[in-house]
């Protein structure tokens, strides 16, 4: 999908530059991670480790949680067990008509509750949401939402491709392994792959290796050629993982 504004313009000439500019401009893959549309959350049905069902979701570092509501509220329960009996009384009104956009920050954003280590041992803060009318919560319309840090696919020997990423969100060349690589894409909200690639310097010197990542705000493929990679020269490409759904304990 492309960002599309629609401008009143007089000369047929700059219109049709404008058309051409929007149609080249790049955009962001990042979709709503996690929507939950009157509060149909079959796909986070699963159960907790005493077998009772129970809906619960992970979102990652980044990825935003949306309600779409026209039949009740949304709120936030004070804790775990105020969710689990729906107890509306322990709980803050997020909003009257049930819309409500929430974004997991990073942890440049000083919100170290939200992405500390959660309940039986899940990495990410638990949180807890539900429908603010009675017997729609007991009916099952609350969710139960792991704040984590972003998990990312295995690292694979190709470069980066796929619709977007040919307009990365930043390129650092810099002396370092494939870890700060991972750490520039971890803290920055708005990525979510990256490559990194570890060449000869064409230019010789005391650095004989040079090491170029790049970021992007998408979700790349690892499906790209690599080139002719000489002795000890690497191209990888890794992906935020976006299975938001969280099993059985």
């Amino acid at each position: 999908s492309y960002n599309i504004s629609i401008i009143m313009i007089s000369n047929t000439t700059t219109l049709f530059l404008l058309a051409i500019i929007l149609a080249a401009a790049p955009f962001s893959a990042r979709a709503d991670s996690i929507e939950i549309v009157n509060w149909d959350v079959s796909e986070f049905a699963t159960t907790d480790k005493e077998g009772e069902s129970i809906n619960m979701a992970k979102a990652f570092v980044g990825e935003t949680v949306t309600w779409s509501s026209s039949n009740c509220p949304l709120v936030e329960f004070d804790d775990e067990s105020a969710f689990e009996s729906c107890n509306i009384a322990e709980s803050t009104t997020l909003s009257e008509d049930g819309n409500y956009v929430l974004t997991v920050p990073s942890k440049k954003k000083r919100e170290p509750r939200m992405l500390r280590k959660g309940p039986k041992g899940k990495k990410g803060k638990a949180r807890f949401y539900g429908c603010g009318e009675q017997t729609a919560c007991d009916g099952g319309s609350k969710l139960k939402v792991f704040f984590s840090k972003k998990k990312f696919t295995k690292k694979v020997l190709a470069s980066c491709e796929g619709e977007g990423t040919e307009f990365p969100i930043s390129v650092s060349t810099e002396k370092g392994r494939m870890r700060k690589c991972w750490k520039q894409c971890n803290l920055n909200a708005e990525c979510f792959g990256f490559q990194y690639e570890r060449k000869t310097n064409p230019e010789g010197g005391r650095s004989k290796m040079i090491s170029t990542c790049t970021l992007y705000d998408v979700y790349p493929e690892a499906t790209g050629e690599t080139g002719d990679l000489l002795p000890k020269e690497k191209v990888f490409c890794l992906s935020v993982q976006t299975d938001n759904t969280v099993g059985g304990d």
